[in-house]
């Protein structure tokens, strides 16, 4: 059960060893991590850790952050003067890329969420099966 402590040893030493060997050693490591934690049993871990429930809104919310990423920061990279100092810029863009993607995720998992219970309250599975109707010909 300790399957995700070998993966960041493996990681670890691939940082270690070299740049040669990152590669070789990140991909099993990373496998190793990932298949620690789907084996977890689920748990109330991740509404009371409030790492893991920041991760968990982020992948929630990571749909609306794809898409509304690159169109927020465009759009704010044209109100920066050209003066500005590049680490500032990448600072603010980072800051208005994850603020607006958590905007549209937030929305995003609203929509659905209100899309799906209307879905729901109307579903002919709950009335018992349904019935097809097939055109008759004649």
């Amino acid at each position: 059960e300790q399957l995700w402590l070998i993966g960041l040893a493996l990681i670890l030493v691939g940082f270690a060893a070299g740049v040669a060997y990152r590669m070789f050693f990140a991909g099993p490591g990373i496998a190793c991590i990932v298949i620690a934690l789907s084996r977890r049993p689920a748990s109330d871990a991740i509404t009371t850790s409030r790492p893991l429930r920041v991760l968990s809104l982020l992948g929630e919310y990571s749909y609306g952050m794809y898409l509304a990423h690159v169109m927020s920061i465009g759009i704010a990279l044209q109100f920066v003067p050209e003066t500005a100092d590049p680490l500032h810029v990448y600072v603010a863009m980072l800051g208005v890329g994850l603020a607006a993607g958590i905007a549209a995720g937030m929305l995003d998992v609203a929509l659905y969420r209100r899309l799906k219970s209307w879905i729901d309250s109307r579903s002919l599975s709950k009335s018992g099966p349904a019935k097809v109707l097939l055109p008759t010909s004649g």
